[in-house]
């Protein structure tokens, strides 16, 4: 071989060498930050799919004003999403095939949301059969989903006996479609006469902000409790569902937030936190929620520590099979979820840290 040809065959594995490993990083950095990549298949140019794969991981990551390393306003028309057809329909069968309706229709958002709110994701699932398999556990109380999605939980709740459900998501003066997925999903069931119009309310919010927009829907139903030596407190939520959010890590703080700011303080309301983990090897990560949660109790907003005093006690886990079975040996730890509880530590007290898993 030429010298010529050699030193141009080392300059191309030279560069193929530092595309992968660019490939690498941003696949790294897009997974640490809850944003899922598939693999290439086989049958497809590995490297041209790879490349489509991330830089549409980028574009969601990137999409959504208010989301995770969000750089667009409100009023920024750039983070809207796909056109094309606003909803798209999947049908979930209930546990019991005596149940009215035996099956919910559920409107979610056509395409890619960047929030990952097109899907029915396995911990919605275990949560809404956690519901229709205890019943008192919404029954006459008044339940919040954040982070709903097609607010699946919610519309079983709402089934199964809750006094009143608000199901809430991501929403901005562009993007709504989440919300109006959520709309669209109770409006069904109060055409067809299976929940009555004022239990299930749907509100767009974004975790971290104030909480009167969870909470003014509660207004309606005597939502000002008593007057007492500190004025009057709104009335809050018995129980708050979280399906499948802690894998925006960035978020953390605020998710815990806005739960502590819009539970009853009764020491027996409770929050339920369901969750796969999406990236197994990164789990840490996941995790780190409910070491934040189980910290000392500090300042009042987000960012000021006011997100610990928690008791995080495991419930169950679940053997589901993953929605991307990607063939790497870890879709069986993917397809599990784990459920936990979380309630408020009663002040001058002491709780062991939950063993974890």
């Amino acid at each position: 071989m030429e010298p010529k040809e050699r030193v141009q065959e080392v300059a191309a594995r030279q560069s193929a060498q530092a595309e992968m490993a660019a490939r690498h990083i941003l696949k790294s950095f897009l997974q640490m930050e809850g944003v899922h990549v598939r693999p290439p298949t086989q049958e497809a140019d590995n490297e041209s799919e790879v490349d489509q794969e991330l830089e549409e991981g980028l574009l969601s990551l990137f999409a959504v004003g208010g989301g995770v390393g969000s750089v667009n306003s409100d009023n920024d028309d750039s983070n809207t999403e796909e056109k094309g057809p606003t909803f798209v329909s999947e049908t979930y069968t209930r546990l019991d095939p005596k149940a009215d309706p035996p099956t919910l229709e559920l409107s979610l958002a056509a395409g890619r949301h960047s929030l990952w709110g097109h899907k029915v994701w396995n911990a919605a699932k275990v949560l809404g059969e956690m519901l229709e398999l205890d019943p008192s556990l919404v029954r006459g109380k008044t339940v919040l989903e954040l982070g709903a999605g097609c607010a699946l939980p919610s519309l079983l709740a709402a089934l199964n006996g809750a006094k009143h459900v608000v199901a809430s998501d991501y929403a901005s003066s562009t993007d709504q479609v989440l919300v109006e997925a959520m709309q669209s999903n109770v409006d069904r069931l109060v055409e067809q006469g299976h929940v009555s119009k004022g239990a299930l309310s749907t509100v767009g919010y974004v975790w971290g902000q104030p909480v009167h927009t969870l909470l003014a829907p509660l207004e309606g139903m005597g939502g000002v409790e008593e007057e007492g030596k500190e004025g009057k407190k709104r009335r809050k939520f018995d129980l708050i569902i979280c399906a499948d959010l802690i894998f925006n890590r960035s978020e953390h703080k605020k998710l815990l937030w806005t739960c502590r700011e819009c539970l009853e303080e009764d020491g027996s309301k409770e929050v339920l936190v369901a969750y796969s983990h999406h990236d197994p090897e990164k789990r840490a990560l996941d995790l780190a929620f409910f070491t934040l949660a189980e910290q000392e109790e500090g300042g009042e907003g987000p960012g000021e520590g006011g997100v610990g005093g928690w008791v995080v006690e495991d419930v169950s886990v679940e053997q589901c099979v993953d929605l991307f079975v990607e063939g790497d040996g870890m879709d069986e730890e993917r397809g599990k979820v784990y459920v936990k509880r979380l309630t408020r530590r009663r002040k001058g007290t002491v709780d062991w840290p939950s063993s974890g898993e």
